[in-house]
């Protein structure tokens, strides 16, 4: 059974992050390599999106229909009121739109740019003027790129903060945690209002650790079918209103989190490269069927965590690939605005994600083929 994604670490990984005891680094090398002042430890993607919220006084921000529930959930932790423009084909947020919100937008508007699945927004460069004329506040929301690079530069240098994540589906892995980087004008009301974040207890850092470990294992295929019925074949998870999972605004990544950070930067681009890979393989199989795809993901500008695919009788499509040994089930738990953005509620309804691991790569023949054969079959 092919696993919807199998994490980027070994045992291997885990253990050596263990042993590590040298300076950490990682937001150092990020801030230059980013061209920013500073970078600094975040306890997730969302609670950096969230501190960035607080930090720029922010009221309302501009946001894609359809978006990840972190984004909405740090949105609703930091009383911001989110202002919805649709999709475009890309699945980030439709350019047109997003120009029509930012020359309506009042005071205390933050533009929120979201690269969706690590495909960097077209237009960032406009988009970003755009605002800036407007004198709204700019966020880069790099959470699912670090790689990516749009016409304003690598994901994670642009707007007056940026934010990137390291949770375990992601290109740099932690296990926990994220980087928010900046210029040094905004650092001093970052810290402040950080204050609160602590380290995690041994026994919550010593659970992040056994659940990689276990990740690792039973995320094998010749594993993966035995436990493959506890983790039912759901779809993406996009029911409107639905929970998001336990919040984790208040604790640091721990030592060896940060080691292991480290670890997988290093090796970034090789898994970067395959992923691009694994995805161009996946568009040569799906040329000339009845589906909706990204076609930018395998470019090299793209760093991307998922293939995204639209397709019809979404359920039948997930039941007959999971009879065939590929789980397409819940990989992503998005999320959709309110009526009214159409191209998000056909994303919502119509998204499968296809294995991007560059664990995987020798099996993306097989996966495309096995897609390839059940779409001809059910639509």
């Amino acid at each position: 059974m092919i696993p919807r994604h199998r994490p980027e670490i070994s045992i291997g990984d885990l253990a050596a992050a263990l042993a590590v005891r040298r300076e950490d680094d990682l937001p150092a090398r990020l801030a230059t390599a980013l061209g920013r002042d500073w970078a600094r430890w975040v306890p997730s993607g969302r609670a950096g999106l969230d501190l960035a919220l607080r930090t720029l006084g922010i009221r309302r921000a501009i946001v894609p229909a359809f978006n990840c529930w972190a984004v909405m959930q740090a949105l609703a932790e930091s009383g911001v009121e989110p202002v919805f423009v649709d999709v475009g084909d890309d699945l980030n947020a439709d350019r047109a739109q997003t120009l029509a919100a930012i020359a309506a937008a009042g005071p205390g508007t933050a533009l929120v740019l979201t690269h969706q699945f690590g495909v960097p927004v077209r237009g960032s460069a406009e988009l970003v003027a755009a605002a800036r004329e407007r004198g709204l506040a700019v966020i880069e929301d790099g959470a699912a790129a670090l790689g990516a690079a749009s016409d304003l530069g690598p994901v994670g240098s642009a707007g007056d903060l940026a934010v990137l994540s390291f949770q375990f589906t992601k290109t740099v892995i932690a296990g926990e945690g994220g980087l928010m980087l900046g210029g040094a004008a905004l650092r001093p009301a970052v810290e402040r209002l950080a204050g609160r974040y602590r380290r995690p207890s041994a026994a919550a850092s010593a659970l992040v650790w056994l659940r990689l470990a276990a990740l690792g294992v039973l995320t094998r295929p010749a594993v993966y079918r035995l436990v493959y019925s506890a983790v039912a074949a759901r779809g993406t998870y996009n029911r409107r209103g639905a929970p998001a999972p336990a919040a984790r605004f208040a604790l640091l990544p721990s030592p060896w989190m940060r080691a292991l950070a480290r670890r997988t930067l290093d090796r970034a681009p090789r898994v970067l490269a395959a992923r691009r890979r694994i995805a161009a393989t996946y568009l040569e199989a799906l040329d000339g069927l009845p589906v909706g795809v990204v076609a930018g993901i395998a470019g090299e500008d793209a760093a991307p965590i998922r293939f995204p695919v639209l397709v019809e009788r979404r359920g039948e499509v997930i039941a007959a690939c999971a009879r065939r040994g590929l789980d397409l089930g819940r990989s992503f738990a998005y999320t959709c605005a309110p009526p009214g953005f159409p191209a998000a509620e056909r994303v919502a309804t119509a998204v499968v994600n296809l294995p991007l691991s560059a664990a995987l790569e020798s099996r993306a023949p097989a996966v495309a083929g096995t897609f390839r054969e059940v779409l001809r079959r059910v639509l």
